[in-house]
């Protein structure tokens, strides 16, 4: 699964080698239990993606959003998971594999060098 990382003008950071770069994070038509690989190159970075700041919550593009998704960033393996609330389930689970998430948009500052 790949996400589309579009550039927010304007609105770049950077602090001697640190740099944050605006994005809204666009999804694709299949979830993968575990999260969305991040590539620094799609993000503007040359190295390790060190942090992500969300912005603002998951919205579903031209529409109201019928439930809430909570975004994480996965340090280790530099991964978005997306968690929202299933079925019967107590609390917050993964969102489930294959489920499209294609008008999901997500706007963070990523960071990294």
């Amino acid at each position: 699964m790949a996400a589309i990382f579009t550039r927010v003008p304007g609105a770049d950071v950077q602090e001697g080698t640190l740099r944050g770069r605006f994005y809204d994070i666009t999804f694709d038509a299949a979830y993968a239990t575990g999260g969305v690989a991040l590539d620094p190159d799609s993000a503007g970075l040359v190295g390790q993606i060190v942090g992500i700041n969300w912005v603002a919550g998951a919205t579903v593009a031209g529409t109201a959003p019928t439930s809430l998704m909570v975004p994480q960033f996965d340090f280790k393996n530099q991964k978005i998971q997306l968690w929202g609330t299933a079925g019967s389930a107590a609390g917050l689970t993964e969102i489930a594999a294959a489920q499209s998430l294609a008008t999901v948009v997500i706007r963070a500052q990523v960071y990294g060098f």
